[in-house]
């Protein structure tokens, strides 16, 4: 079963709930960018039945009205099973968002739950973190990341990783394991950058990758050779898109910030 996370204990402050419900209506580009594999008819016919059932629950006084809403929700039958479907969901899932925030910008009546199943979905799907002592850039809009694509991903990866250097180098212990909390913060967006530093014979990164979900579920105590015959058969599960034509994104590298030594 996929991990449930209680929204109610761990975003008690406000400016990170202001910042998680901002990715809601921030996505602004197409499905049709992403370098993953593209569903078929019937896996989108699939997806978005499930939707229908999860959004339709989530809506209902049943969860609205509960005092464990978020649980209820997470626990649905639609809302493990739309993330059985792994990275082929996110495409699909990010039509939706979309769909969603036009929704929300209309009817300011949308009930928060709604909100909720839909990112929360996104954050399993993706693997990333919406807390900010996890990913520097969890409050950046879908928009930018989205948009930025493949590029943007490696020019955050190859700092982080030039800071957990760095900070081996200077013993300063807190900011190397933040460094490293922080690629795996990014979820998806780090893995092909990171996978591309392995094959160019960075070995840096194998205690990196090897704390993600995704590596610790399908290939655990891996070595880095095990890592790049794992790749080799999952790359294209991975792939993220390329830079949008003309958009510029600026990384915001400044919102990391070294504690010091």
């Amino acid at each position: 079963m996929v991990q449930s996370f209680d929204f109610t204990r761990k975003t008690k402050n406000s400016k990170t709930m202001k910042n998680y419900l901002a990715l809601s209506f921030a996505v602004c580009s197409s499905a049709a960018s992403w370098a993953m594999p593209v569903p078929s008819p019937a896996e989108t016919n699939r997806f978005n039945r499930l939707f229908v059932e999860g959004r339709t629950f989530a809506e209902s006084g049943e969860v609205r009205f509960a005092g464990n809403a978020f649980t209820k929700v997470m626990d649905s039958t639609a809302f493990q099973d739309i993330c059985k479907m792994g990275t082929l969901a996110i495409p699909l899932l990010a039509e939706k968002l979309i769909a969603e925030g036009k929704d929300k910008a209309q009817n300011a009546a949308t009930p928060l739950t709604i909100t909720l199943f839909c990112m929360h979905l996104w954050t399993e799907t993706t693997r990333t973190s919406r807390f900010s002592n996890e990913n520097p850039w969890a409050g950046d809009p879908i928009e930018i990341i989205w948009k930025g694509g493949k590029q943007l991903a490696q020019t955050r990866v190859q700092f982080l990783l030039s800071e957990m250097r760095l900070a081996r180098q200077d013993g300063r212990n807190e900011d190397f394991t933040r460094a490293k909390t922080a690629l795996v913060g990014q979820g998806i967006f780090s893995v092909e950058p990171l996978f591309d530093a392995l094959e160019s014979g960075d070995k840096d990164v194998v205690p990196v990758l090897t704390e993600f979900s995704w590596i610790k579920d399908e290939c655990p105590d891996a070595d880095s050779e095990q890592l790049i015959a794992w790749w080799s058969e999952n790359k294209e599960r991975f792939s993220l898109p390329e830079r949008e034509n003309g958009f510029e994104v600026n990384p915001r590298l400044e919102k990391w910030k070294r504690l010091g030594k």
